[in-house]
């Protein structure tokens, strides 16, 4: 027997997509179904994440840095101090591109794993998309190493949803 909140979920899921299903399509179901799929089947989903993270406070502290940077360029410009704006404008170039490099080692990094979750089944979404869905399930498998199987279990019930539309709408 379904439970309340599953019966809710699924009648919250009928009622969203009867308009689309009304249309003879319910890819979308069956789109955020991949994506689940394609992350799920990332074998080193938690480490490639915590390196995203890893890369995103790298660029968050030399971004802070850059920012003092600026300021003591700007203080040189006030002073008209042509060798104190020499130095000060080198160092700005300097951290802007660590800043930058660091900025590209995300992307980067960001940009592989989201072709190993295309790779894997989820074609169908936009790249910030399938790095949300990713970063959800790796939120979840860090709080329960068993949550794989609820991933799994979910991409199901969205096909079955998806089918069942499909059936309605026809």
């Amino acid at each position: 027997m379904p439970t309340a909140s599953w019966t809710a979920l699924t009648a919250s899921a009928r009622n969203a997509t009867g308009a689309t299903c009304r249309n003879g399509s319910c890819t979308w179901l069956n789109a955020w179904a991949a994506a689940l799929d394609g992350v799920a089947a990332v074998p080193d989903l938690n480490a490639r994440l915590a390196e995203s993270e890893r890369l995103l406070q790298e660029s968050l502290d030399i971004y802070s840095r850059m920012a003092s940077t600026v300021f003591e360029l700007d203080e040189a410009r006030q002073r008209n101090d042509a060798a104190a704006i020499a130095t000060a404008q080198l160092r700005v170039d300097d951290i802007t591109a660590r800043y930058r490099q660091a900025m590209d080692a995300r992307t980067a990094a960001q940009h592989a794993l989201v072709g190993d979750i295309r790779r894997h089944a989820g074609a169908a979404l936009d790249d910030d998309t399938l790095l949300f869905v990713a970063q959800w399930v790796g939120r979840r498998l860090q709080q329960d190493g068993k949550a794989l199987a609820a991933v799994r279990a979910g991409s199901a019930a969205l096909r079955d949803m998806a089918g069942r539309c499909t059936r309605i709408a026809s």
